[in-house]
């Protein structure tokens, strides 16, 4: 079947920044610009993604096609809610190098199970304020070579706009910030 980069790949359903529900219409464009030739994060065969968001929140896109358009490894999430220990339990049974969690989970995770969570290479956070005391503590956990990456980002933009890449001696001030754009993105800070 042809497809334009301006061709619908999805509809995603958000209340997004106005708190009214509706429908996203996201291009194939947009997800090949998130997953595509981007340096924010690290792509290609030798990783192994997580699966862990439900298909109908914007963070599956960034899970889903890292590791299919890059010809690595995709691991599939049981399909129910998971406990933070059978959520280690599977970071430690699959080894995943790259996991897309939101920020709140990270909270916890880090809190509760933060070795097991540490050992995850390249570990995105997003969809809100990344708590800066546990960025720190997070970071003084990491092997070298592994980063912490805050990510904003708006369903409507698919999923990330910006991103923070932080390593083991990257310094956290009292604010982790946003970052910068990631590839083929600009970004307009209004008043």
């Amino acid at each position: 079947v042809p497809a334009s980069a301006d061709s619908l790949a999805y509809v995603m359903f958000t209340s997004g920044s106005t708190g009214r529900p509706k429908g996203v219409m996201v291009p194939h464009r947009g997800v090949v610009r998130l997953v595509c030739g981007a340096s924010y994060f690290r792509f290609g065969p030798e990783h192994r993604y997580s699966q862990l968001a439900p298909t109908a929140f914007d963070a599956s896109t960034m899970e889903i096609w890292s590791a299919l358009l890059h010809g690595a490894q995709l691991v599939l999430a049981p399909p129910h809610s998971l406990s933070l220990e059978e959520l280690a339990a599977f970071f430690r049974r699959h080894a995943p190098t790259s996991v897309v969690l939101t920020t709140a989970l990270f909270e916890q995770m880090a809190l509760h199970q933060g070795d097991t969570l540490a050992r995850v290479s390249q570990l995105m956070i997003g969809g809100d304020v990344m708590p800066a005391e546990r960025a720190r503590q997070h970071l003084a956990k990491l092997a070298p070579g592994s980063v912490l990456i805050n990510g904003y980002g708006p369903t409507e933009n698919t999923t990330a706009s910006t991103a923070h890449i932080m390593g083991p001696a990257s310094p956290v001030g009292h604010a982790v910030p946003i970052g910068k754009p990631i590839g083929q993105s600009t970004v307009y800070v209004l008043d």
